[in-house]
């Protein structure tokens, strides 16, 4: 159950931060410290997300890169032992490092795509395509798959 409750609260939080920079909140870029608190996951998509709403994206890919170096290589690994999404009703929560990595990628390619960085944002969807496929993600009820994620976004690039 932690882990649930940790996923989407995580989760709702950077889209919420997302939604508000997308919709033109939080103009400014000024770059606050970094903060890297307990290293998690939780606390770095939290911080991902606070400056997202600040717009500032190049902090944005430097948390979304934390996770990455913390969560990535299990989350391979995890990866590359299925070959199906996992049941959300009962596997999905043992994915973690999976979940987290595919979320953090996805969250760097758009932070790629605010700074102008197409081909940057181009090699992360198919580094997600490619090694975190099978990542999911739960946002505001409903469960986004990190594969077909990362190929609607590449098709639109």
């Amino acid at each position: 159950m932690k882990n649930r409750t940790f996923l989407t609260s995580s989760i709702v939080a950077l889209l919420s931060a997302l939604l508000i920079a997308g919709c033109g909140g939080g103009s400014g870029t000024k770059s606050a410290p970094l903060n890297f608190g307990d290293g998690s996951a939780g606390h770095l998509l939290y911080m991902a997300g606070t400056r997202a709403s600040a717009g500032d994206w190049e902090q944005v890919k430097i948390y979304a890169e934390k996770i990455v170096a913390n969560e990535g290589a299990k989350g391979k690994e995890q990866n590359a032992g299925l070959s199906a999404y996992p049941d959300t009703k009962t596997d999905v929560y043992n994915y973690g490092a999976l979940n987290n990595a595919s979320n953090a990628l996805i969250t760097k390619a758009e932070a790629l795509e605010k700074l102008g960085d197409v081909e940057g944002a181009k090699a992360v969807y198919n580094d997600i395509i490619e090694n975190y496929s099978y990542g999911q993600s739960l946002i505001l009820g409903k469960w986004y798959k990190a594969g077909e994620v990362a190929k609607k976004n590449l098709s639109k690039l």
